[in-house]
């Protein structure tokens, strides 16, 4: 019981807690910006002779992301070669990158060896550094396994 009455005291005491009116005992001031909607000055405008108005417009260029955050999500497709026992890795990307430490032509990377595991360093003009580090896990050639 005692409890509740103290909440209720509390709550009694919060509702006369208003420090503009009953606290100072005074109405309160206006605000810096009703002082300004309530001026009375007027101001004309005088016409002259010219008029020169200076606009300046910065021209922003978008930030282009990084490599590896656009090519974050490169899937690879790989094409086994049976006459030469060498797969070809697809890069699925819409523009034609740049593979900076391999040899790669229109998003193909060629004679990767069965079971092996290779990185490769993706650019292109339309993002930054850091570059995109692909690791392709070269699968097994069909000869070594037979799916029943």
């Amino acid at each position: 019981m005692t409890m509740y009455l103290w909440l209720k005291l509390l709550a009694f005491g919060f509702a006369f807690l208003d420090t503009e009116v009953f606290v100072t005992g005074q109405s309160p001031t206006p605000s810096p910006t009703d002082a300004y909607l309530n001026a009375s000055e007027t101001t004309t405008l005088s016409p002259s002779g010219s008029a020169v108005i200076s606009t300046t417009t910065i021209a922003t260029t978008p930030s282009k992301p990084t490599c590896d955050e656009k090519y974050a999500n490169i899937t690879v497709d790989y094409l086994y070669n049976k006459e030469t026992k060498l797969f070809t890795a697809k890069l699925n990307v819409n523009e034609n990158v740049e593979c900076g430490n391999n040899t790669c032509t229109n998003n193909e990377v060629h004679n990767l060896t069965e079971c092996k595991n290779m990185s490769v360093s993706i650019s292109h003009n339309s993002c930054t550094a850091p570059d995109k580090t692909l690791l392709l896990d070269v699968p097994p050639g069909v000869e070594k396994f037979q799916l029943h």
